[in-house]
This record gives structure tokens, sequence and C-alpha cells, in this order.
């Protein structure tokens, strides 16, 4: 993640890591590609709706935030529409859902959000996410 880029630079550099700073150092896996240093990554991606499928919502605007957590194997995303990070959860602003298996499908073409097999691993994912964007509640 981008966040990850300033402690980086610090850590290289022999410089201490601010404390207030969200993204953690990626020089671990500079040195041993097989150490660990989150457990996921989070990206967010911008999309409008068309006009059918905004009326069909009953949003106030058509401008929806996607969410991804990407883990090792997984890719879980969550449409969100009139949400900010730093703003309460609100499972009622949710637009859409999307769940990738990478391990099988790597070009994520086949959502297996609703297939029987995944409803555990959609379930654990979606609680990582909702604790993420609790971490970041502005208070």
């Amino acid at each position: 993640e981008h966040l990850d880029i300033f402690p980086t630079i610090c850590d290289l550099a022999n410089v201490p890591i601010p404390s207030q700073l969200q993204g953690k150092s990626l020089k671990p896996l500079m040195q041993d590609n097989k150490s660990q240093v989150k457990h996921f990554s989070v990206s967010q991606y911008p999309r409008n709706l068309n006009k059918v499928e905004f009326k069909k919502t009953g949003f106030s605007n058509n401008k929806l935030m996607g969410y991804s957590l990407r883990t090792e194997k997984y890719r879980y995303t969550i449409w969100m529409n009139d949400f900010t990070t730093t703003a309460p959860f609100s499972a009622n602003k949710i637009y859409a859902q999307e769940l990738y298996d990478l391990s099988k499908d790597p070009l994520e073409k086949m959502n297996v959000l609703n297939m029987k097999n995944y409803k555990k691993t959609a379930g654990q994912l979606y609680d990582k996410m909702v604790d993420f964007f609790k971490s970041q509640e502005v208070q």
C-alpha cells in the first residue's frame, strides 16, 4: 500500500519511523521474501453507476467507492455509496459485494461470494473489513 512507502524509506535509511504513521516498513520483505508484514492490504477504487443502475438503488447520488481487502488467497470488495472510511461504518450503504478465490481464479472472473462453500470466508473477510473501517473512524 502507498502508506507503507515512507516507513520503508525511513527504515532503509536507519531513521526512526514516526509512531503516528499507519503504514509499516516493507524492509523485512526486501530481506526475506517469505516474511509477512501484514495479513492483508486495503485499496479503494471509485465507480459511477449508470442511469439504469442508479434509478434502481434509491441512493441520493450515483457515486460508489469500492473498498477491497486482499489476502494471499482472496480479494473481497464492498461497493459503498456515500461513505468515507473516516465515517462510522453503515451496512445499509453497501451496494454490492464481491469475493474472488485468487488461487483458482487469478483473473477474478468468477464472483464466488454467494457460493455455499465460500460463505464462511466471505463472513470472515467482511468482519475484517468492518474492523478496518472502525480503525479509521475519526473520533
